[in-house]
């Protein structure tokens, strides 16, 4: 997946993703977390993911942590896919 100054968009599908990753870690508190933020980031009241992506750092760290989250899924390596997300928050 190439880099872009573009934040991307909080379709349905994507949030359908995320959601789906978390339900599966069967960690109450992080889903309760995650359901609120998504709340927050649609209505727009959490912050701009515009700017974040905007600062290069940033979209370089939150893309480094879905590469790995997902090659761990891949691998079926559970354990570190949690460790992975684990260090997203």
């Amino acid at each position: 997946m190439p880099m872009t100054n573009a934040a991307p968009e909080m379709t349905p599908n994507l949030t359908k993703f995320h959601m789906s990753i978390i339900e599966a870690s069967n960690n109450d508190v992080k889903l309760y977390m995650i359901r609120s933020m998504f709340n927050l980031l649609t209505d727009g009241d959490f912050y701009n993911r515009k700017q974040i992506f905007k600062q290069k750092v940033s979209r370089k760290n939150i893309l480094e942590q879905h590469r790995s989250i997902n090659l761990a899924l891949q691998n079926r390596y559970p354990v570190e896919a949690l460790q992975y997300y684990g260090n997203t928050f």
